[in-house]
């Protein structure tokens, strides 16, 4: 070659100090090029296959922790604050408002939590659900309503018709019914009672168990008898079962049997149990068939000028609540509302004239 003739002249240019026969590496070779080439698009592709799939995954997760509920309403205002309205059954015999707010509050995570009515009704959420307990007293949760023991049948006591000034009987057109004169009936439903309030406040009692556990405030709006619908709703329940089922006896002429009660009083249960479960599937449409049922009887039976009354009370309610939100919530940026699901509807629509904008039914 060149190079080995120059080399015996006794010159060594630059260019023949190189080997001549210098190895090429693998990573170099044409061939290999091309294989590691297919090679690193092969890895880029899983690379990003992996990435989407990762990505997918922990979106799928986050929309598997969203809790959607027909119950909720997820508001923002202008400003950027939300508010979650969690409407709640006042008597939750299924515990489904119970888990409806400890699941939202969870995914929510608000700065401040908002309860209808007064520590009053706090007070006897934490008592009636069984999250306090009162040495000697039976918490109403899992108690055995239909065993009285050896109790024994208690006289029953009739009212006689109140008169007024000139003597008239108020009620004259409608005779008291007639009663036997001992029974057991008073005792069961004094029982059943008991274990129908251990459903009322699971909502409140969950709401203020969330809130302490995150460490979070808890802020009771009122009014007075707010949080406290399910304890009236028992008593009215109660109340007219004792009244039907002393008119059965009556009618029999002799005491019913303990079976036969307990089978009439788990029958009402079922009954209320199934109206809350329309409230529980879709409280908006269950509003508006009861607003207008409630139209209709207010119309046809109540006098015009009470009328207008109960519908000022009613709005007066409405307006307090949406009013005492938006001032809590001017010093918080997230919170978390638990009404009664019956007003839920009204109160999103006073907040929205108020700034806030729906979002979804989502927490």
């Amino acid at each position: 070659s060149s190079c080995h003739r120059l080399e015996k002249q006794g010159a060594t240019p630059a260019v023949c100090l190189i080997p001549r026969r210098m190895p090429v590496r693998f990573w170099a070779q044409p061939g290999a090029r091309r294989r590691i080439g297919a090679v690193l698009v092969v890895t880029a592709a899983a690379a990003a296959s992996v990435y989407a799939a990762v990505s997918v995954s922990r979106r799928g997760k986050t929309e598997a922790n969203a809790v959607c509920h027909p119950n909720l309403s997820h508001l923002r205002h202008e400003d950027g604050r939300e508010v979650l309205l969690i409407g709640t059954l006042p008597l939750d015999l299924d515990g489904a408002s119970r888990a409806l707010v400890t699941s939202s509050l969870h995914v929510l995570r608000p700065d401040i939590v908002l309860v209808e009515g007064t520590w009053t009704a706090g007070l006897n959420a934490m008592l009636f659900s069984g999250s306090w307990q009162l040495h000697g007293v039976v918490p109403a949760r899992g108690f055995n309503w239909t065993d009285i023991g050896d109790a024994q049948p208690v006289q029953i006591m009739t009212q006689k018709p109140k008169k007024g000034w000139f003597s008239f009987a108020f009620g004259a057109g409608s005779p008291p019914p007639r009663l036997p004169e001992r029974s057991l009936v008073p005792l069961k439903v004094r029982n059943w009672a008991h274990h129908l309030r251990g459903s009322v406040g699971t909502d409140i009692a969950a709401a203020v168990a969330a809130a302490s556990a995150a460490g979070v405030p808890v802020r009771f709006l009122g009014p007075e008898d707010g949080g406290l619908q399910g304890h009236m709703m028992v008593s009215m329940l109660a109340n007219q079962a004792a009244m039907e089922l002393l008119g059965e006896e009556h009618q029999r002429g002799s005491q019913m049997p303990n079976t036969d009660v307990d089978a009439a009083l788990r029958r009402a249960e079922m009954h209320v149990r199934e109206d809350g479960q329309k409230w529980v599937h879709d409280g908006r449409e269950e509003t508006s068939r009861s607003a207008h049922r409630l139209a209709e009887y207010m119309t046809a039976r109540v006098p015009e000028k009470l009328r207008e009354q109960l519908t000022e009370h009613r709005q007066a309610r409405i307006d307090g609540t949406a009013s005492r939100i938006g001032e809590s919530m001017e010093a918080f940026r997230k919170g978390a509302v638990v009404l009664s699901v019956d007003q839920l509807v009204a109160v999103e629509e006073k907040l929205v004239q108020a700034g806030f904008s729906f979002l979804s039914q989502c927490a």
